[in-house]
């Protein structure tokens, strides 16, 4: 049985001194939240393939020093919560018969 894996990024930065560089770290975890492995990038990613984001702005150096992450809905970094396929004849406006 495989079990179901997440890419999660974690944001490490500094509150006190906004100008402080953020540390990024890619999470691969179990459904259950078992961390499998955890990877620091060298930088901010460029494209949205996280399922989740969470932040620690407390200037940590690690994520295992994090007491506490605050996750980020919506992130530009996530991955779109779905893929809506809308075809053609949906986005078509409806004739109500007044026109």
């Amino acid at each position: 049985m495989s079990k179901q894996q997440r890419n999660i990024l974690v944001i490490l930065s500094n509150r006190y001194q906004p100008s402080q560089k953020a540390r990024y770290f890619e999470l691969v975890c179990e459904a259950d939240g078992t961390i499998l492995e955890e990877r620091p990038l060298k930088g901010q990613p460029k494209e949205a393939r996280f399922e989740e984001v969470w932040e620690n702005d407390e200037n940590k150096k690690t994520v295992a020093h994090c007491t506490r992450l605050t996750r980020h809905y919506r992130h530009p970094l996530q991955k779109p919560p779905g893929n809506k396929d809308i075809t053609p004849a949906a986005k078509t406006r409806r004739k109500t018969g007044k026109d």
